[in-house]
């Protein structure tokens, strides 16, 4: 007798219930995934994400938790319910895990983790009512910076996927072993460091000063500031820690890339797809420096 109300439980099980509640919260876990990236600032900064994969695992066990506990009466086996809430907690601890250690993020999977966090900065720093002109100057300083971080974290994906990594020769701009001298204020000043040697952004007038019609140009993205410009009879120019640099074009045709130069510089431009193209950027000042970016290059009709 006891064994048929044994066997009777076990059929009493609804398992039809217990799949729409797993197949709803994975359903809400998908969707909250996705809308994560929902205030990226544009959709070509769109990558996924192992660090969002490791948040959407840990709210996955949160909301299986939360709405079996609020649902309860509605799942009447204790055993299911007991295994339900153990692996809730298992994959909230898994989660939590995964996305503070972050052991299993290498070198493209952090890039394409960070992406999407620099293009919400843009987005917040742009669009936010900022009227303190000290908060001002601090948005469009880090509307600056994430813009080139992204620029050039796009090209080392790229150049990581298609070349592999780099070696540890690779110029970087540091000096090996170099000692820290102990300097005046006004001396440290103009001293930069090779690495933070960089080209900036200009606006149309600025480029006017150098080269009056702007053939094409190169941009970290879509309604940024040139990086660099050139004429159509190979005159270029770009900002190097403040100052409007002349380049000469040594490319005859300059619609599908460019390669300037300049004394102790080289930047070579190349068209990748439409108007996507890549940017390096390359320093011989005593201590070699090649940064490279992913922008665009836009050639006027």
């Amino acid at each position: 007798m006891d064994h048929g109300d044994h066997g009777s439980d076990e059929k009493s099980i609804d398992w039809k219930s217990y799949g729409r509640l797993l197949t709803m919260v994975l359903t809400s876990t998908v969707f909250m995934y996705f809308f994560m990236y929902l205030n990226i600032y544009r959709w070509g900064d769109f990558h996924l994400s192992e660090t969002r994969f490791f948040m959407s695992t840990l709210m996955f066990g949160t909301m299986l938790a939360i709405m079996l506990a609020f649902m309860l009466h509605m799942y009447k086996d204790r055993r299911v319910n007991i295994a339900l809430f153990v692996a809730s907690g298992v994959l909230w601890l898994v989660g939590l895990y995964f996305m503070r250690s972050q052991v299993t993020v290498e070198d493209q999977s952090w890039m394409k983790s960070m992406i999407p966090h620099h293009s919400i900065a843009i987005m917040v720093s742009e669009r936010a009512d900022i009227t303190d002109p000290r908060a001002r100057k601090l948005a469009d300083e880090i509307i600056a910076a994430q813009e080139k971080e992204i620029a050039e974290m796009e090209y080392l994906i790229r150049s990581i996927r298609e070349d592999g990594e780099a070696t540890d020769g690779y110029p970087l701009g540091e000096a090996e072993g170099s000692t820290p001298v102990v300097r005046s204020v006004r001396a440290a000043l103009s001293q930069p460091g090779v690495s933070s040697l960089d080209v900036g952004g200009m606006t149309p007038e600025e480029v006017a000063r150098v080269v009056p019609s702007p053939a094409c140009e190169f941009r970290f993205s879509e309604g940024q500031q040139a990086l660099v410009a050139i004429g159509s009879d190979g005159q270029g120019v770009m900002k190097l820690m403040g100052n409007l640099v002349p380049l000469t074009a040594r490319d005859a045709s300059i619609t599908d890339g460019a390669t300037l130069e300049a004394p102790g510089a080289r930047l070579a431009i190349d068209r990748l797809d439409g108007d996507a193209a890549s940017l390096v950027f390359e320093l011989d000042a005593g201590t070699p420096l090649r940064v490279g970016y992913d922008g665009v290059y836009v050639c006027a009709a």
